[in-house]
């Protein structure tokens, strides 16, 4: 009955053996993240600016056409909304570091998923209306 104190020293000291393989090698765990709130920021600046901004237009004695208003409203929404892409995916790269392989193709959809952004909030916000008590 005797024990061997050897292998159960071993044994506890490291009770798992744990084998890793690696399949897509990403140098840290916050550039895996990193697409994923990249893209919720972008939402909810689309959302916050909804309440910033107004979608009516002030001078109604002019006589314009609505896809006149609607466009150029949104023109001024997906202007800043291509702003905060552009500041968000920079500050990505140059400030936080986040490992990207296709940096350019990370700008852009990034630019695109602003612009689809905007698009579906000011679509609600000229149709409904803003948030009542901005």
């Amino acid at each position: 009955m005797k024990n061997d104190t050897e292998r159960q020293s071993d044994f506890f000291k490291e009770p798992v053996v744990l084998k890793e393989t690696s399949l897509y090698h990403i140098p840290n765990y916050g550039s895996a993240i990193s697409p994923f709130f990249t893209t919720l920021s972008l939402w909810v600046g689309a959302l916050l600016l909804s309440s910033l901004l107004s979608a009516d237009v002030v001078d109604k004695e002019k006589m314009y056409r609505n896809y006149q208003i609607y466009f150029g409203r949104f023109l001024i929404f997906a202007t800043i909304g291509l702003g905060q892409a552009l500041i968000l995916t920079l500050g990505d790269l140059f400030l936080l570091k986040t490992y990207v392989v296709d940096k350019e193709w990370f700008v852009l959809f990034a630019l695109l998923n602003s612009l689809v952004f905007m698009l579906i909030v000011y679509t609600f916000v000229s149709v409904f209306g803003n948030i009542p008590g901005s």
